[in-house]
């Protein structure tokens, strides 16, 4: 599976970093535990 998760980033020449989603691949043996997390906005 793959999560994705947002990072601030700083690009050359840039004054402020920027939000870029980054994808990171996990296999099912890589995982020790899971938790479930629910946000109502």
């Amino acid at each position: 599976f793959t999560l994705t998760i947002e990072e601030k980033v700083r690009e050359e020449g840039a004054k402020r970093p920027k939000l870029v989603e980054r994808e990171v691949p996990f296999s099912f043996d890589q995982v020790k535990s899971t938790k479930y997390v629910i946000d109502f906005k």
